[in-house]
């Protein structure tokens, strides 16, 4: 269930307040806080409906075409199909057999780095580093904006081919810090969403794989808050 306007408001008024706060605690040097971009490739097809949604709107049309219909005679109503019309209707058949179809070429193969698959769904960049798979991240470095630091972080990752559109100009969501545990050091992560523009990632050293994953597969992938955060944070698109 989507959060209420005020709701989303607060839970952002409370990110800012928490990014103010590691900035004015540690202005010039590298930050106890995480930057973390996800990087989110829009659906490249229309999603599939709901059952319930489609019998509905089924059982409308069927509603108002009843009420709408009128029989006229069949030498009316059937014309031979012409040459203009038999073309443009092969046309628009070979239209929907390439262009139309929902699968891609990375569902077909099992390709998670292919950017065609899941058409009708949102994609997330992940990346593999040291056999953990985790966003494009890094520590933040004061004086640099919070803003320009995940962007950094996506380069050293990912390299300069992507191109990358901040949305807005606060973290969506942010993993507050925690005892340190286990070499964790518990630092707050601040989530940065990027909507992808063009472009494929470079791999940088120390990097071993990336993928695009949907907000399932990537709760799949992560671990901890990390991966409890972002599944309320991606999963009001799907």
């Amino acid at each position: 269930m989507l959060r209420s306007t005020a709701t989303r408001s607060r839970g952002l008024a409370t990110i800012r307040t928490q990014l103010a706060k590691v900035r004015a605690a540690e202005p010039s040097s590298s930050s106890s806080a995480v930057l973390a971009a996800l990087v989110e490739r829009i659906p490249v097809l229309t999603p599939d409906e709901p059952a319930w949604e489609t019998e509905n709107r089924e059982q409308k049309e069927a509603w108002v075409a009843a009420r709408r219909s009128k029989q006229y005679p069949s030498q009316f109503t059937e014309v031979e199909e012409g040459p203009s019309r038999k073309t443009s209707r092969l046309r628009a058949e070979r239209i929907l057999a390439s262009d139309g179809v929902r699968q891609g070429t990375g569902d077909a193969s099992g390709d998670t780095s292919s950017l065609d698959r899941e058409l009708s769904k949102r994609l997330y960049l992940c990346v593999r580093i040291d056999g953990q798979w985790q966003l494009p991240q890094g520590r933040w470095r004061p004086p640099e904006s919070a803003r320009d630091g995940v962007l950094r972080h996506l380069a050293e990752a990912c390299g300069d081919g992507l191109a990358v559109h901040p949305v807005g100009r606060a973290p969506v969501a942010h993993v507050p810090a925690r005892a340190e545990v286990d070499g964790d050091d518990g630092a707050a992560t601040f989530f940065w969403r990027l909507q992808l523009l063009s472009g494929a990632p470079q791999l940088q050293p120390g990097v071993e794989r990336y993928a695009w994953l949907t907000a399932a597969e990537l709760g799949d992938k992560l671990d901890g808050e990390a991966a409890a955060v972002l599944a309320e944070v991606c999963g009001p698109h799907e």
